[in-house]
């Protein structure tokens, strides 16, 4: 038996997303502060139609169920520096060959610091993707054994110098 793979634009109908976030931030007298939110979204399954024909079902394409971010932080006249967390759990992505394309959680911590070093120059840094994290995705959600893709940028150094004028 052959099984050649196929990708295919199609519309869902009637999907229905529900849910609720939530989202703090505080600055303290001191500098330090903190932001965090957070994400839940529940969806319900759709029929995918394509040319008038009922061709399947499938979740909410681009929707994931959980996504937090968490950043801490001090900051005075001169300096700021920013710690980051951000978690997205499973994603679900388009059919490809029948089966839809699920993204595993993905997280990653990033960091970011300015000086001003006179009143109108100033450096900046950041690294982003400190932990080296990378994007997984799998054909359908019962096994990772149908590896679809991978993406993956590596850490990345910013280092900058602004000018004002």
């Amino acid at each position: 038996m052959t099984v050649s793979p196929f990708q295919t634009s199609a519309n869902g109908s009637n999907a229905v997303s529900k849910g609720v976030e939530a989202y703090a931030q505080h600055t303290f007298r001191s500098g330090f502060g903190f932001q965090a939110n957070f994400t839940y979204n529940k969806t319900s399954t759709t029929d995918i139609a394509l040319d008038g024909k009922v061709i399947g079902r499938s979740p909410l394409v681009g929707s994931a169920k959980t996504q937090a971010n968490v950043s801490v932080f001090y900051e005075n006249d001169r300096f700021l520096a920013r710690a980051s967390y951000n978690r997205r759990g499973t994603m679900v992505g388009g059919i490809v060959s029948g089966l839809n394309i699920y993204s595993e959680p993905y997280d990653q911590v990033d960091l970011n610091a300015s000086y001003d070093l006179m009143k109108n120059l100033t450096v900046t840094g950041s690294v982003l993707n400190l932990t080296k994290s990378e994007q997984r995705q799998h054909l359908g959600d019962d096994t990772k054994a149908r590896f679809y893709d991978n993406t993956y940028a590596g850490r990345v150094l910013y280092l900058g110098l602004t000018y004002k004028f």
